[in-house]
């Protein structure tokens, strides 16, 4: 599937950070292309900015081998929420582009 929004994780982030609800209802289930660094790697998914975390679909699970911290990167997701706790944006079904 296409994204329908291609966005850098800095404005990403700093939308959620301005106004949580309006941003989440903007983006709630479309499908995302996220630009930014990669500051952690977890066992399904990767961390982009410290801010987004990307679920890797079982497909791409072979590719984040491949991702190394600090590395520019390109993922493509569906958002499903913003973890108000955490302050973290949640992407599911992510492909490393």
């Amino acid at each position: 599937t296409k994204p329908k929004i291609t966005i850098d994780s800095s404005n990403f982030i700093n939308e959620f950070k301005a106004n949580s609800t309006l941003a989440t209802e903007k983006y709630l289930n479309q499908i995302i292309l996220v630009t930014g660094n990669t500051t952690d790697k977890l066992t399904k998914s990767v961390v982009i900015d410290n801010g987004i975390v990307c679920t890797l679909d079982s497909s791409s699970l072979k590719a984040l081998e491949l991702i190394q911290i600090n590395n520019n990167v390109s993922i493509k997701g569906r958002f499903v929420g913003f973890d108000d706790l955490f302050e973290e944006i949640r992407l599911d079904h992510c492909f490393i582009m």
